[in-house]
């Protein structure tokens, strides 16, 4: 891991802007990012987790459904010594994880039941894996739970300032 001071929001309406251009289906993509948040990580990991989350995101939003990525600065943020977080989060409309999987959707190779309302990656089962991985090399605090409409995932990356 190569850690260092990069801008968050930056970094992931790049991403968005990306991804969704090469969209099949029509979903909307709120994106509520604060430019000027410098995090402190590896900026080619933290790719990977938003492209994971993302992707999984764009798969399980319904057709004409909305996908949020934000950032909002937590408990510390600007404050010196203190320790201030940027939490990153990214909503998707659809189906809810069922409960009972949601401790088990980290683990490699765990997909949700076919049967069930929802595939989890509907493929090998890695990509969350790795995303739990990456962020554990990271220290954040990272998860997911159902909300009303929808999934959210979140994970947070500790505040710097530019010059690191």
């Amino acid at each position: 891991m190569r850690k260092e001071p990069f801008r968050i929001g930056a970094l992931a309406g790049s991403l968005t802007d990306k991804m969704f251009v090469e969209l099949k289906k029509r979903v909307v993509c709120a994106v509520e990012l604060s430019a000027d948040a410098f995090v402190f990580g590896d900026e080619f990991r933290i790719v990977q987790v938003l492209t994971n989350l993302l992707g999984n995101a764009i798969k399980h939003t319904p057709e004409g459904g909305q996908i949020r990525i934000s950032t909002e600065e937590g408990p510390g943020s600007g404050v010196p010594g203190a320790n201030g977080c940027v939490r990153i989060e990214v909503y998707n409309d659809g189906d809810p994880i069922p409960e009972a999987d949601l401790p088990y959707i980290w683990d490699t190779f765990y997909t949700v039941d076919k049967s069930g309302s929802r595939e989890i990656g509907g493929g090998s089962g890695i990509g969350l894996a790795i995303v739990k991985n990456i962020l554990t090399l990271h220290g954040s605090d990272f998860g997911v739970r159902n909300v009303t409409g929808g999934v959210l995932f979140y994970f947070t990356l500790p505040l710097v300032d530019e010059d690191g």
